[in-house]
This record gives structure tokens, sequence and C-alpha cells, in this order.
């Protein structure tokens, strides 16, 4: 597993919550420098602010999160690994130490980038503009984080609450999220749903 750029790993000096958080990432069976190419240590920086915003919005005081950006076949062996699924997916979400009511939280969370890169292409055809792998990328960390947290999404009605949750992390960040969904159910539901199409992301707490 590679490191991200050094200045990717630095922390974060504009937080105010910058000493209470550490947070790094890793790249691992993607090509490095594809991979340079599409998150610059700034976008790796703006996924760290929303990772940090989320914590802070759920009350943690201190957390040590490692964020693994991995291939689709990577993630599919994870997947059938620790899920017995056998597929590509968003996000795996692994709470390995919490301490003093989410005072202090240990994690890790893995994306797939070939899954956000198929899924970016998937909702600008759908929307009729522009989703970066960047909005992407920041809303399977935040749906990852939130699991980590305790947030569940079984059921429409917990469903709908982490989408309000990602919405209200991600939007002060210019990120506002795009869903797809594949009913209206989420919608009526009352879910900011934006385009018809995401809702059955496959973010995972374990």
């Amino acid at each position: 597993m590679e490191p991200a750029p050094d200045s990717a790993t630095e922390e974060d000096s504009c937080s105010p919550a910058n000493d209470g958080f550490h947070i790094e990432f890793f790249f691992d069976d993607v090509d490095s420098a594809d991979a340079a190419s599409e998150l610059t240590p700034e976008n790796l920086q703006q996924l760290r602010e929303a990772i940090q915003a989320t914590l802070l919005a759920e009350q943690v005081a201190h957390a040590e999160i490692s964020v693994a950006v991995v291939s689709g076949t990577r993630m599919r062996e994870l997947n059938r690994q620790y899920l017995q699924h056998d597929y590509d997916t968003d996000v795996l979400s692994f709470c390995l130490e919490q301490a003093d009511e989410f005072g202090f939280l240990l994690g890790q969370l893995i994306v797939s980038l070939d899954y956000a890169r198929q899924q970016r292409q998937q909702l600008t055809l759908a929307a009729g503009r522009e989703v970066s792998l960047l909005q992407e990328l920041a809303l399977y960390l935040v749906h990852g984080t939130l699991h980590l947290v305790g947030y569940d999404d079984q059921e429409p009605a917990d469903q709908v609450v982490m989408r309000q949750r990602e919405l209200a992390c991600l939007e002060p960040l210019g990120l506002t999220p795009v869903w797809l969904t594949h009913s209206a159910d989420l919608a009526a539901e009352g879910s900011p749903t934006s385009i018809d199409g995401h809702g059955d992301r496959q973010g995972t707490q374990t």
C-alpha cells in the first residue's frame, strides 16, 4: 500500500479541530501516477476536510482515520473477504476502537476509485451536468464516517437520515452530493434526492 503524496498527509493547519484528528490517505492496487493526476494534494485535503466536518458534526473529539483508495478489483476482494459480497462497491468502514462515547475513534475507510469513476460518469449523464470525482469520493467518505460513528442505512427511514447528514456535512464545503435512486421511495420519505438515481449505495458498517 502506497502513501498519498507527502503534501496530502500533512495536517490541515486551517482546521480548528486539527489537533484532535489524524487522517492519512493511502493508495492500494491503483496506478499512483493516474491517481495523483485525478486526486491532487489539494483534492485529498478537501476529502480530509469532509471527514473532519463529519466528525465535528457528530461530536467526535479525537480520531485517527486511515483512508485506503483502492482499485475495483481490490475492493471486490475485500468486500468478498469481509462481507461475502462478490462485487465492487463504493465504501467499506471498519471501526477499530471507540472510547468515552466517541471521545476517541479509531477507524479505517476503504473507497474504490474505479467505482467512483464509473458512478460519476453515470451521474453526469443522468444529471445533465458535471459531477466531479471529488464530489463522489467525498460522499463515500462522509457516508463511511457516519457508519463509523454508528449510523445505519438498512431501512428506508435510516437512509433518509443518512442522506440528510451527508448533505449537512458536504454542502457547506461546496461538495453538494448527487444521488441516484431506483425508486421514489426515499424522495417520498423526504430524502434530499437530486435526481432519480444512488440509493442502493453499498456503504457498509463493519
